[in-house]
């Protein structure tokens, strides 16, 4: 869980968690202190409304690269983490503030698809960790050169190509899709789908 306090001052954190099976698990308040510092923030909309904004009420351009995935670009070689860190460097050194990143591209680093390495498919509600912590390392290095990234959570190529077979909402994996419609129409799909998004703004 990450808090972003957006006034200064004392603050009580309480937690709690709904089972599925109808109980309530509920965590000791925490107490905090937020200070002032000199981050400028999350990057919002702005108060006329049709452009960007951080919290310290500055314009926020979005200036960079479609990075999408390591090995993208023609002299990128491999899956290589280094290659990204490389890149993200050069886009600072050169005033870029974002970049856009695939996040759940299975052939590189994914959330919830199985990735190219592992040979047991991901099965419904689970989460790829190791694809995960890939992204953790992007985002981390992005964090330290001050981009921003439009983080993309989902390939389209998968979902394109109908092909589900990494996909842990497939029913051969214990999901239940037989094809990308029902990705979008069934309500367990759906359901699911918004605890990944839940997953990844508490992650990331």
């Amino acid at each position: 869980v990450r808090v972003s306090a957006r006034v200064v001052g004392k603050h009580e954190l309480k937690l709690w968690y709904d089972c599925r099976d109808g109980r309530r698990i509920e965590l000791e308040p925490v107490a905090f202190e937020a200070v002032p510092g000199n981050h400028p923030g999350h990057v919002r909309q702005g108060a006329n409304g049709y452009s960007f904004a951080t919290d310290d009420g500055n314009p926020f351009y979005p200036i960079g690269s479609n990075i999408c995935w390591p090995n993208m670009m023609a002299h990128f070689s491999g899956q290589k983490l280094e290659d990204v860190r490389q890149m993200l460097l050069r886009l600072a050194e050169h005033d870029g503030t974002a970049f856009r990143l695939w996040a759940n591209a299975s052939w590189a680093h994914a959330i919830d698809w199985t990735g190219k390495e592992q040979e047991t498919p991901l099965k419904f509600g689970e989460i790829n960790l190791a694809g995960c912590a890939k992204l953790d390392g992007i985002v981390n290095w992005a964090e330290d050169d001050q981009l921003r990234i439009m983080f993309c959570i989902d390939a389209a190529n998968n979902w394109a190509s109908n092909n589900l077979t990494g996909s842990p909402y497939s029913k051969a994996n214990g999901g239940p899709c037989e094809n990308t419609a029902d990705y979008f129409n069934l309500p367990e799909a759906r359901a699911m789908t918004r605890e990944k998004m839940k997953y990844v703004a508490a992650r990331w």
